[in-house]
């Protein structure tokens, strides 16, 4: 699915922005750019 590897490829660039030491979770990052929580 190309929008889950875009947002994945946005959280790793995030993440890399931050040495590896981001300033929030996985989870969370889906919920800021998701309309809806995750089950």
């Amino acid at each position: 699915d190309l929008t889950v590897k875009g947002l994945t490829e946005k959280f790793k660039e995030k993440d890399k922005a931050y040495n590896g030491m981001g300033t929030f979770s996985y989870e969370e990052f889906m919920l800021t750019v998701l309309p809806f929580p995750i089950a």
